[in-house]
């Protein structure tokens, strides 16, 4: 892994990391906030408070900048940095799109990874909206009292909950691969 931090044209600085894989290839990890503003205990990020979200330009610039740099061939990028990036759906769901273009990143669709800690109004709009990206889970527990004292946001968004939003996108019209971390 190699990490970068990385400044924005306003002085504030974001990490975007490269992931080596296998037959020597590598991802991005691309931050879509400075810092977070869900502070999830076990995230250095969300210690750091909030800053501002990231525009799609500023997410295309970590992974065009980290590509640049890279020994290997980069074809795939995941959407979890630093923030939660479905609380900044539209700038997000904008670069992702920018980079499964050709003239953007010339990454498969199939290859661009979102993540999310639990945004449940945002997973079921992704999913209505039905776009062909990946989506992952982090859960970090099962149960809702444990993940509340690891994660805030379970208050807003029970597991229960979450967990509704996730089986309408794996059982919805135009189901697309869902995965849990």
């Amino acid at each position: 892994f190699v990490k970068y931090l990385l400044a924005l044209r306003d002085g504030l600085r974001v990490e975007a990391v490269r992931i080596p894989l296998e037959r020597p290839r590598a991802s991005v990890c691309i931050s879509s906030m400075v810092g977070c503003v869900l502070r999830c205990s076990f995230c250095a990020t969300g210690r750091l408070g909030f800053s501002r979200a990231l525009a799609a330009d500023e997410m295309v610039g970590q992974f065009l900048r980290v590509r640049a740099e890279s020994p290997r061939p980069v074809t795939s990028a995941v959407f979890m940095g630093m923030g939660e990036p479905l609380l900044n759906y539209d700038a997000v769901i904008r670069a992702a799109y920018i980079l499964s273009q050709p003239g953007g990143g010339g990454i498969s669709s199939k290859a661009i990874s979102i993540g999310t800690a639990g945004v449940v109004p945002a997973i079921r709009r992704f999913t209505a909206e039905r776009h062909p990206f990946r989506l992952f889970i982090s859960m970090t527990a099962a149960s809702s009292a444990k993940r509340r004292r690891f994660m805030p946001h379970e208050a807003a968004w029970p597991v229960e909950e979450l967990a509704a939003a996730i089986r309408e996108r794996a059982l919805g019209p135009n189901a697309l691969p869902v995965a849990a971390s």
